[in-house]
């Protein structure tokens, strides 16, 4: 824990260690150290975890089925503008199942070739992880793409899932995502290190 961390409250500790708990329950299992990892650099810094509660809102709301319109909205609501606005869609870039259609979504002007490209492997592998934790996902009240791909039989099992736990399943569902992502982590390493915030232009 950095410097800066260890001079928060106790309430404002309280408060990032429920984000990074909400967040851990909702984003692909590879990306749950970056998310902890996130939400501590948003803890030390001036917004004091503003950005990550604010990223971490539209977040749950994408994964849960909301449709991009609803989502840009909500940014509009918590971030108008300025430079938390900026952190907030570069977390939810990230993090969110549907992150690089969101990104566009709220884009202003022209998205130079180099970002198209990044958006792009960023989709991709969410939906081969979409894929893989199928079970995991809720049944929104949109379909995605990956999801009319899946077989009828497959759509019927999913729908009968819900993503409201108790705390022992919800134990059960985050060993599950771990097993999985220890076992597929050859594959996803390479590729989620390869995911630069720094190169993505608004």
């Amino acid at each position: 824990m950095s410097d800066r961390l260890n001079t928060l409250t106790k309430e404002e500790k309280n408060q990032m260690e429920e984000l990074i708990v909400r967040g851990q329950m909702i984003v692909f299992p590879e990306r749950v150290e970056q998310w902890e990892e996130y939400v501590e650099k948003s803890f030390s810094e001036k917004y004091k975890g503003q950005d990550a509660a604010e990223a971490l809102q539209i977040i749950e709301a994408l994964n849960r089925g909301i449709g991009l319109d609803k989502a840009k909205e909500m940014l509009t609501e918590i971030e108008p503008n300025g430079e938390a606005n900026g952190l907030v869609r570069r977390a939810v870039l990230l993090f969110a199942n549907h992150g690089p259609e969101f990104w566009k979504e709220t884009s202003e002007g022209h998205i130079s070739l180099r970002t198209r490209f990044q958006l792009f492997r960023i989709r991709r592998r969410n939906e081969k992880l979409t894929k893989m934790y199928q079970f995991m996902l809720p049944a929104g009240d949109e379909k995605s793409k990956d999801q009319e791909t899946i077989t009828d039989d497959k759509k019927v099992e999913d729908k009968s899932k819900s993503w409201v736990l108790g705390d022992d399943e919800m134990q059960i569902v985050v060993e599950q995502q771990r097993e999985l992502a220890q076992r597929t982590n050859k594959e996803s390493q390479s590729q989620t290190s390869e995911i630069d915030t720094q190169d993505v232009d608004r």
